[in-house]
């Protein structure tokens, strides 16, 4: 769920209805972040989430897959890739390291960045070590 209030200053002023009492729902104190014309695509694609009442400020339903780049924590990852991308660098090694990492997961996590990672991390990483980066 999101906010649907404008933050800062003032935002777009007009009713949106709750679909079971048929009144007006209470607007955000700064107006709503979307114009109206915006709110009604939301609205016909049910988007918007209603409390049991008109009282309750709407949210705007959104989606883990809308957002993969900004969730470093949620995306997909089958964990046989890194190990099949570690047999093949070693194809002589039963079982070099324990847990490694897909090259995906470390270019497509936000949390890893690259400029400041030295081959130590990586090979941490490689080895399954559980280790916060900062």
């Amino acid at each position: 769920m999101r906010a649907v209030h404008n933050p800062g200053k003032e935002g777009y002023r007009y009713d949106v209805f709750h679909p079971e009492t048929k009144k007006p729902c209470t607007q955000p104190m700064m107006g709503y972040r979307f114009p109206e014309e915006t709110m009604n695509q939301l609205l016909a694609k049910n988007r918007i989430l209603f409390g049991k009442d008109e009282t309750k400020l709407i949210e705007l339903k959104v989606y883990a897959k809308d957002y993969r780049a900004k969730l470093a924590s949620l995306f997909e990852l089958d964990g046989r890739v890194g190990t099949n991308e570690i047999k093949e660098l070693f194809p002589d090694s039963k079982r070099p390291f324990d847990f490694p990492k897909p090259t995906d997961w470390l270019r497509n996590s936000s949390a890893l960045q690259p400029q400041k990672m030295t081959w130590s991390w990586i090979l941490l990483l490689a080895q399954g070590q559980r280790v916060m980066l900062c």
